[in-house]
């Protein structure tokens, strides 16, 4: 799917119940290239269980298991699947904007640094801080009118005060073929039960780690 074109593909096996998380070969699919830095080392991740008949993406206990005990990726980070519209509001009429909710490594893992402001910082993943998201240079130009002084205000976003900390650099699409308005960050709760199977997951390589190394 191109909206999924990770430059690599590495099926998971996660044993939940001894709380480890391994990884083993099954393929490796290329795909086209993805306009970051060093696209090569970025790989989609994908969960399977064959006790539990699951193959694909992960619930929230899934992916910490794995960000906890991962030793070939340099991070990893996940976006929420099916969850695409945004209501914003800077004080008058909301309006449904084109979104993405995802967690605090994306942009570290892609490679881009904001435009303006700052990426998601490992602080805004405590329950305590402040909502936060990043705004796409195209939505801030005819929206916001290039307004500079948009990065540190709050606005409205389906119903809730977030601050806006950052601006994306031009022309960043992903996780969608559709252009991204606003990348709201999601906090990953510790959960004792596994699904819902709502996270699509990838990570960067360490250098000199292989999609082969990866995957043993």
């Amino acid at each position: 799917s191109p909206s999924f074109s990770i430059a690599a593909i590495v099926i998971l096996a996660l044993g939940i119940g001894a709380n480890t998380a391994v990884f083993s070969l099954v393929n490796v699919v290329l795909l086209r290239p993805l306009p970051f830095p060093k696209a090569h080392q970025l790989m989609e991740l994908r969960l399977t269980d064959p006790k539990a008949n699951i193959r694909g993406n992960f619930g929230d206990a899934d992916f910490l298991a794995v960000q906890e005990q991962q030793k070939s990726f340099s991070r990893i980070a996940a976006y929420a699947l099916g969850q695409s519209g945004i209501s914003f509001s800077t004080g008058g009429e909301a309006q449904r904007v084109r979104g993405a909710y995802v967690t605090s490594g994306f942009f570290e893992v892609l490679g881009i640094a904001p435009e303006r402001g700052r990426g998601f910082l490992a602080a805004d993943d405590e329950p305590t801080a402040e909502r936060v998201a990043i705004i796409s240079h195209d939505f801030w130009s005819r929206q916001l009118g290039e307004d500079a002084s948009i990065v540190g205000k709050s606005m409205r976003m389906n119903g809730r005060p977030v601050t806006v900390v950052g601006i994306a650099p031009a022309n960043v699409r992903f996780p969608s073929n559709q252009p991204v308005d606003v990348w709201q960050l999601m906090r990953i709760q510790p959960a004792s039960a596994r699904p819902p199977f709502y996270l699509a997951v990838f990570g960067r390589l360490r250098p000199g780690v292989t999609p082969q190394q990866a995957a043993e």
